[in-house]
């Protein structure tokens, strides 16, 4: 919906410029916007503060006053209304941002804590991160390989297939082979084998899940 919107009026900006100048920074400002948009079609690009940011100034500049035939001034209601979205986005950008930094640092340091075998340690600091971040990625996967170092595989499998969705590796879908094997659970077990080979992992890890797999068909 959004997409289109700015498709339409920037077109309609575009008819009303006769100069070449304008029309370039018109197109040049819509094919920036249109380029985050696309790409939020399949990723989440927009949890960062950073691509929101640029979004806002991309559509602002296609509409902007600047493109106007006759450009008016804003009366005073009208400043103060926007004054005050303003003022609201910019706390509400400043408190993301800031979470966001948090959990980053949660998971850096969790990470640190998971090199050096301080299993108890990195689940503290990656739960942490994972109750400040605004799109949780990378930590439900690091949280899937702690629970599984502290032995604790129902909650590893759970973090490991909550992960799937926004941070999808080798590691998780082999991980996830592994742990329905470990439970008897092979038709899982299977299932998961054969979605990583379908992405067709790196040799080693390849091997491995085709010796799963013969293993299982075995059975």
């Amino acid at each position: 919906m959004l997409l289109g919107v700015l498709v339409v009026g920037t077109l309609r900006q575009w008819r009303r410029q006769n100069a070449p100048l304008k029309r370039m920074l018109v197109a040049g400002a819509f094919a920036g916007a249109v380029t985050i948009l696309l790409d939020a079609l399949v990723n989440f690009p927009l949890h960062l503060p950073a691509s929101g940011m640029n979004l806002v100034l991309l559509a602002g500049v296609a509409h902007s006053v600047l493109f106007a035939k006759k450009p008016k001034a804003m009366s005073k209601s009208t400043a103060r209304t926007v004054g005050a979205a303003l003022a609201a986005f910019a706390i509400f950008v400043f408190i993301v941002s800031g979470r966001d930094w948090q959990a980053d640092r949660h998971l850096n340091l969790g990470n640190r804590y998971l090199q050096s075998g301080h299993y108890q340690l990195a689940r503290r600091e990656y739960e942490q991160s994972l109750s400040m971040a605004f799109g949780p990625t990378e930590v439900l996967f690091r949280l899937g390989g702690v629970y599984y170092q502290l032995d604790d595989r129902q909650q590893a499998k759970a973090y490991f297939e909550r992960s799937l969705d926004h941070y999808l590796t080798e590691e998780s879908l082999w991980n996830l082979a592994v742990i329905y094997f470990q439970d008897e659970a092979y038709e899982q077990s299977l299932r998961y084998v054969g979605r990583l080979l379908a992405i067709d992992p790196q040799p080693e890890l390849r091997e491995k899940a085709l010796q799963l797999k013969e293993n299982l068909n075995g059975r």
